[in-house]
C-alpha cells in the first residue's frame, strides 16, 4: 500500500476546491494498493490518521503529539452507497437535498409557505410547493447495534456549521461521487467506529465520522474523515 501525496490533475483540482471551501470540514486520503493486494484497513486507517494529524514542533519547541490510536477499538460496518450518502442525497437523481432555508437564504425569493423550514428540495431547485420532495427513509447506520450511527456523508454538505451556497455544495458533491467514489461502481464502503482515536474528540457535538471506500476497479482506498465542530 502507498499513501498518495501527489494526485492526478483532476483529483488534485477537486481536493483543492474542497479545501478552499472553508465551511467543509471533510478530509480525504487516498491509498493505492499493489496488484492483487487486499486492503489492510488497520494500517490504512492509521496511515491516513497520521496524515491528518502529524506530530510537529511549534516555534517554541513544544511538540504537538500525533493522534493517539487504539487499533483494538476499530470496528467497521459494510454499508450500501445509499446508507453511506444518507437521506440528504437522492441516489437516482444523483442530487444533493437541502433544507428550504438554504435556498431561501441563497435565492432571496420564494413562494413556499407551508412548513417552510421543515421542507426539503434539490439543491438546484427553487423552494416552491410543486418542487418539494420527501426524504427517503434510509437507515444510514448499516447496523442496528451500531452505537455510532451517522447521518451520512451528504449531511456534511447539506448541514455544515456555516451555510454555503447550495449550488456550490451540490456541484462539489457531484464531482466527488464521480472522481473519488467512481460513481459507486464496484466499490466496498465501510463506516468505522469513532472511538479509536482522540482526533475525534472535538466533533462529538456536530459529527465525527470515518469511512473507507474501496474502489476495486482502480485498486485504491479513499479514506473520508469528517470531524465537525462549530
Amino acid at each position: 500500500m502507498n499513501l498518495l501525496t501527489t494526485y492526478p490533475p483532476d483529483i488534485e483540482k477537486l481536493l483543492k476546491d474542497l479545501k478552499e471551501t472553508q465551511w467543509l470540514t471533510i478530509a480525504y486520503a487516498i491509498v493505492a494498493l499493489d496488484p492483487d493486494e487486499t486492503p489492510n484497513y488497520e494500517e490504512i486507517n492509521e496511515a491516513a490518521m497520521h496524515s491528518f494529524r502529524p506530530g510537529y514542533h511549534q516555534p517554541d519547541g513544544r511538540l504537538v503529539q500525533r493522534a493517539s490510536i487504539d487499533r483494538s477499538k476499530m470496528r467497521s460496518w459494510v454499508v450500501t452507497p445509499a446508507e453511506f450518502m444518507g437521506r440528504y442525497y437522492d441516489m437516482q437523481a444523483r442530487k444533493l437535498i437541502v433544507e428550504a432555508r438554504m435556498l431561501m437564504d441563497s435565492n432571496r425569493r420564494y413562494d413556499y409557505k407551508p412548513g417552510e423550514y421543515d421542507a426539503f428540495f434539490y439543491y438546484d431547485s427553487e423552494p416552491k410547493l410543486e418542487s418539494e420532495i420527501q426524504l427517503a427513509d434510509v437507515d444510514t447506520r448499516g447496523d442496528k447495534d451500531d452505537p455510532n450511527a451517522s447521518a451520512g456523508y451528504a449531511h456534511a454538505f447539506s448541514f455544515p456549521p456555516h451555510h454555503p451556497s447550495p449550488a456550490i455544495s451540490g456541484k462539489l458533491i457531484e464531482r466527488v461521487t464521480t472522481e473519488l467514489f467512481n460513481d459507486f461502481e464496484n466499490v466496498e464502503i465501510r463506516r468505522w467506529s469513532n472511538n479509536w482515536s482522540d482526533y475525534f474528540d472535538g466533533g462529538y457535538d456536530w459529527g465525527a465520522y470515518w469511512w473507507t471506500v474501496y474502489d476495486k476497479t482502480k485498486n485504491r482506498v479513499v479514506v473520508v474523515m469528517n470531524v465537525t465542530s462549530d
